[in-house]
């Protein structure tokens, strides 16, 4: 559960970070551009060092599965220290209860507005179309879409809704019979 919770952490540390870099490219677009033109050469070796700490907690927790399959009680040192405090333990119980949580409900809500869409059809009234450029799979988008997906379902009945690759044709298609 420790090393779980280093990892959320870390997450949401590069969530921050990562939130905080694009509203500061929104707000200040030219100084931003001139940083990229002065320093622009180091970002690869930024992504490596943002890099590192993932790989040192992943590979920890791959040995933590490792010892764990193998019936090992051996501890390692750190997270030995932290579980000792009762404050830790507790802090770390909240957010891996939470992500056990929703990792299921996830899946079921993913799998459930991946259904309410199909992927092409004639006449259909709503058309989602996705650019394949960006590695989001169909159902992230159906998931993102889920909402819009009920009511419009509620709207125009079962099987309205299509989330497809945009093409040429499925572009055209959807001009031409969706609901404007």
């Amino acid at each position: 559960m420790a090393s779980a919770f280093f990892l959320l952490i870390l997450f949401l540390a590069a969530c921050l970070y990562d939130t905080g870099e694009c509203l500061f490219l929104i707000y200040f677009p030219d100084f931003a551009r001139q940083l990229i033109n002065e320093w622009g050469f180091l970002l690869a070796y930024l992504d490596y060092a943002t890099w590192l700490p993932i790989i040192v907690v992943v590979a920890l927790w791959i040995t933590l599965l490792g010892l764990a399959i193998t019936g090992s009680t051996w501890q390692v040192p750190l997270l030995k220290r932290l579980a000792r405090r009762p404050r830790v333990v507790q802090l770390s119980f909240v957010p891996n209860s939470f992500i056990l949580a929703i990792v299921p409900l996830t899946t079921v809500l993913a799998l459930h507005a991946t259904s309410l869409t199909r992927t092409s059809g004639f006449g259909a009234s709503v058309y989602f179309l996705f650019d394949e450029g960006i590695s989001v799979p169909r159902w992230g988008f159906a998931l993102g879409l889920y909402r819009i997906t009920l009511q419009a379902q509620q709207n125009w009945g079962k099987g309205c809704t299509v989330l497809d690759r945009l093409t040429r044709d499925t572009l055209h298609e959807a001009r031409r019979t969706g609901r404007w």
